[in-house]
């Protein structure tokens, strides 16, 4: 790909992000609880969808799958791509991953902590042996 057309792509799901459903505040797109509760919607993702936090872990699950190249069910597609999240071809935009990584970061705790306190690794930094 050439550079004017990494341009033009980034210029493309900028533009796209900024029509849709998110909203700027700075450079890290925003969105709200209401916004989003109102896309799960007559969905079931079980207990995982019945709190905010809960539904945007999901969509965030969603990014991260798709940034690592891995697939997701068309339900949370649909609504990461309804947002702008996620792009035509199911790929994470500019704005999506920026989404993504200040859902994280901005609970206060890192991801090891994360991993820690639900016991997923060992204090080795490995996977929990079974």
């Amino acid at each position: 790909m050439m550079k004017s057309e990494i341009e033009e792509t980034e210029q493309s799901n900028d533009s796209r992000a900024k029509g849709g459903r998110l909203h700027q505040a700075g450079s890290v797109p925003v969105l709200s609880d209401e916004e989003i509760a109102d896309m799960f919607e007559g969905t079931n993702f079980g207990s995982a969808s019945e709190t905010a936090n809960g539904r945007r872990g999901l969509m965030v699950e969603c990014i991260l799958k798709h940034n690592a190249g891995y697939v997701d069910g068309s339900t949370i597609i649909n609504i990461c791509r309804s947002f702008g999240l996620l792009d035509a071809q199911k790929k994470p935009t500019w704005a999506g991953s920026r989404w993504a990584f200040t859902q994280i970061y901005e609970s206060g705790k890192t991801i090891v902590e994360r991993l820690a306190q639900n016991d997923l690794i060992t204090h080795e930094m490995g996977p929990k042996a079974k």
